[in-house]
């Protein structure tokens, strides 16, 4: 929390792929974590200017050393500098060193990506995007189904953590050690430059442009094959033949003869 020992409050941030860790986490501490609506920027500007007033007027309650006396009573030699231009220079730099935001904003509105989108209902949704136009790249990651790694985990990371939607998400395939996921060239673009690492159950995982594949051949159905009962592949219209040995006829079989003991004489 940063709060080095001294009273205040705790604030956990949490993406949309960590709720779940988020409840197994109120069950452990045995307490509630209520939400909070994240604050516009004009908020968090405001906020950092309060900060870095409070820290100046720490240091002026100190006293100033006098090699900062001496060096502003140098600067102000140049007769086209004014302790006021030479106090607001000294501000923005030390704003821009400690990343601190001290323009003025009229956004009340919280930021795009904390603003709730409202779901539309399956009725109301577009038209299923182009299987082909959403397969054009494929997106290489080194993790997979000995990780535990499923097609819902890959798409929920990209989904929940970029800006791409799950209907813009391609084929997904998930092998033991490697996974593919298919995108379209833009959106292949904004992943691999804007999100080159992406948090899959709890790994992080770098993203690479996937070399293009040759085809795999199936081993599955065959249409000049059927399948039997016992598992095995046979020819349509091949009768099965039952094993070699006495009794055997063309296609069938019969009993074989019993041969009764030999007569005396």
């Amino acid at each position: 929390t940063g709060r080095a020992g001294e009273s205040g409050r705790a604030i956990l941030l949490v993406t949309p792929g960590e709720q779940r860790k988020l409840r197994f986490l109120q069950k452990a501490v045995k307490n509630a974590i209520e939400p909070m609506e994240v604050p516009s920027d004009a908020l968090v500007a405001k906020a950092e200017r309060g900060q870095l007033a409070r820290d100046i007027e720490k240091v002026l309650q100190k006293g100033l050393p006098e090699t900062a006396q001496q060096w502003l009573d140098e600067v102000l030699e140049n007769p086209d500098l004014t302790p006021e231009a030479v106090a607001a220079a000294a501000v923005h730099l030390l704003a821009t060193r400690q990343g601190i935001a001290i323009g003025f904003s009229n956004e009340t509105a919280p930021p795009k990506w904390a603003q709730k989108t409202q779901k539309k209902a399956p009725g109301e949704r577009g038209p299923k995007p182009d299987f082909d136009a959403v397969n054009q790249v494929e997106i290489f990651l080194s993790v997979g189904k000995v990780a535990g790694v499923r097609p819902g985990d890959i798409v929920g990371a990209i989904a929940n953590d970029t800006p791409i939607s799950g209907n813009d998400i391609g084929k997904v395939s998930v092998f033991d050690h490697k996974t593919f996921v298919g995108l379209s060239k833009e959106h292949a673009e904004l992943l691999l430059n804007d999100h080159p690492v992406l948090e899959i159950r709890g790994k992080s995982i770098r993203l690479k442009k996937a070399r293009p594949r040759p085809a795999q051949k199936s081993h599955g159905f065959s249409p000049g094959f059927k399948k039997n009962k016992s598992g095995g592949n046979r020819p349509y219209g091949q009768k099965k033949r039952g094993p070699k040995g006495n009794g055997r006829k063309s296609g069938g079989f019969s009993a074989p003869k019993r041969k009764g003991p030999k007569k005396k004489g």
